[in-house]
């Protein structure tokens, strides 16, 4: 689908209180919801273990943007590798023993 001017229309994103529940998430959330592993909040993105907010329920499936109880923290890496549409996957980093 072609955008006017190449730019895709806002989906709500940046609203005062998805910016708000973001912070806070950021704040409280010491284990990414996905792996369960800590997140470090000195990571900036785009690193890939850096703090994201993960919608439980994909805003493309129709996810409330800035309901509280559909955000949660997550690693930028799980959360991409959950994608769209995938409620209820659960990423796994292996365990490092496995790799000895």
């Amino acid at each position: 689908m072609a955008y006017r001017g190449n730019k895709r229309p806002s989906l709500g994103r940046d609203n005062s209180t998805t910016r708000r529940v973001a912070a806070r998430l950021r704040r409280e959330a010491r284990v990414c919801a996905l792996c369960g592993l800590p997140i470090d909040p000195e990571l900036k993105s785009p690193h890939p273990f850096s703090f994201t907010v993960d919608h439980i329920i994909p805003l493309s499936m129709g996810g409330a943007v800035a309901d509280p109880t559909n955000m949660r923290a997550a690693h930028r890496i799980c959360n991409s590798k959950r994608g769209t549409g995938r409620t209820r996957y659960m990423v796994t980093h292996g365990n490092p023993s496995d790799n000895w």
